[in-house]
């Protein structure tokens, strides 16, 4: 991954950086086995594992890992996208990580590949991850529509 490079054609104003990146994965048996996955930053780490079975049976778990500063963003996007369903008060997407300078949450992953559903840990139902992407998708482009920065891919 780290000769990957990413080419950033959509003007914006928010964006989370990485200083490093990890990926490890094992095809044993007919199943793909990804026991770390990984995005570190000073501000904000995704950390995530998972398996797909050769039926595209799939399951893991990604975990979103911030500091305080970067809080708000991912709860104006959890609340203007209105996407991920929390059950549990408080009603908040990421919650305290038993350190007093970082927040986190867990995301579930678990169905077939081509249908992945997702819950959060505090959720007690599943939903249909291809609406979420849309949703999320929708959301970003109208806030840069809000903000007069949007452009046409």
């Amino acid at each position: 991954s780290e000769k990957t490079t990413i080419i950033e054609n959509q003007k914006t104003h928010k964006r989370i950086d990485f200083d490093y990146t990890r990926l490890a994965a094992a095809l044993t048996n007919s199943t793909f086995h990804i026991p770390v996955a990984e995005a570190i930053g000073y501000k904000t780490s995704i950390l995530a594992n998972g398996v797909v079975h050769k039926n595209l049976y799939s399951y893991g778990v990604v975990r979103i890992i911030t500091n305080p500063e970067s809080t708000g963003m991912f709860e104006k996007v959890y609340r203007g996208a209105k996407v991920i369903k929390i059950d549990h008060t408080p009603d908040h997407f990421l919650t305290p990580l038993n350190t007093p300078d970082r927040l986190y949450c867990d995301i579930y992953l678990d169905g077939k590949l081509t249908n992945l559903e997702i819950r959060h840990e505090r959720a007690d139902h599943w939903q249909a991850l291809k609406p979420v992407i849309k949703k999320l998708l929708d959301f970003k482009n109208s806030e840069l529509k809000e903000d007069g920065i949007f452009e046409l891919e």
